[in-house]
């Protein structure tokens, strides 16, 4: 799971344009495709270089991508009177990307990935607490299965996962404060100034932390590295032309896609096959979180 994931659904229109709802739900697979390619991409990375230089240089690329693609509209996206809270949305698209590229690093790409899938459901949790949303005991229950399906990939004290789990378990936690965020400056901030600083802070981390280490990338590793970078930008621009064409009640259920992809890439690549707890907890979290979707939706409705 990407930055671009969370920057997509979080800095986005909240509802459908003119387009076709089949096109937006086109849109939104082709996304989750390409989520699936960044997460093989970058564990095949890291493998080799640090997760800091990998998210560094990565997050340059994207930078320069949304700038360009800002052009016109990019002095407009630098004015926003909630500098703070930008900022620190940024901040925790940032650590995301990190946790989650470090979590690739030790776990299987089909398990990391369903342990991110935690991410709707405590953004449900969160979102009590912090933004004073009313949950009810349903949605609660869906929050609770959702965390025992966490614990049955995760199995602390098995021996078979450790502290490793608590990498992409922390990376989900800042990519669901990403969007409570955002949900907040949603209702004040214009898309180009979200779509810009979701993507500010990365650069300025970068000049900081890659000094220390840079590692000399080998010259057949460098178009991974681009295309990583490429990657994150087009995964927001499918985002974007997804929201546009669909409401996000009808595109939430198709990130779940991303299993399947993981699952291929995994076992393809890297000869990975998910294990019977895996695709357990994998199958309640999915379970728990189209039924916190259908709440909503029915509340909404």
């Amino acid at each position: 799971m990407s930055a671009g994931m969370t920057a997509g659904r979080g800095s986005l229109p909240a509802g459908p344009g003119t387009g076709s709802r089949l096109q937006g739900i086109l849109w939104m697979a082709l996304g989750v495709f390409l989520i699936g390619l960044w997460e093989m991409f970058s564990k095949l990375l890291v493998a080799d270089y640090s997760a800091l230089q990998i998210m560094g240089v990565r997050v340059v690329i994207h930078f320069l991508i949304i700038a360009a693609f800002l052009n016109v509209r990019l002095p407009r996206a630098l004015k926003t009177p909630r500098l703070g809270l930008q900022l620190t949305r940024a901040a925790l698209s940032f650590a995301a990307g990190l946790l989650v590229t470090l979590g690739l690093r030790y776990l299987p790409l089909a398990d990391s990935t369903a342990i991110i899938f935690l991410e709707p459901i405590l953004v449900v949790a969160l979102a009590g607490p912090i933004l004073a949303e009313r949950i009810g005991w349903r949605r609660w229950a869906g929050v609770l299965a959702g965390l025992a399906g966490a614990l049955l990939i995760a199995r602390p004290g098995s021996g078979v996962f450790g502290t490793a789990a608590l990498f992409p378990i922390a990376g989900a936690f800042c990519y669901a404060s990403f969007q409570l965020a955002s949900r907040s400056l949603g209702k004040s901030e214009s898309d180009a100034s979200n779509m810009f600083y979701a993507s500010s802070m990365g650069p300025v981390a970068a000049l900081f932390i890659l000094p220390f280490v840079w590692e000399p990338i080998a010259p057949g590793d460098l178009w991974l590295f681009g295309v990583i970078g490429v990657l994150s930008a087009a995964i927001l621009y499918c985002f974007i032309r997804a929201f546009a064409q669909a409401p996000a009640s009808t595109l939430s259920p198709f990130i779940y896609t991303l299993m399947i992809w993981a699952t291929v890439f995994g076992f393809v690549v890297f000869g990975d096959l998910p294990d019977l707890w895996t695709l357990a907890g994998a199958a309640v979290i999915v379970t728990a979180g189209l039924y916190i979707w259908h709440r909503e939706r029915r509340l909404a409705g």
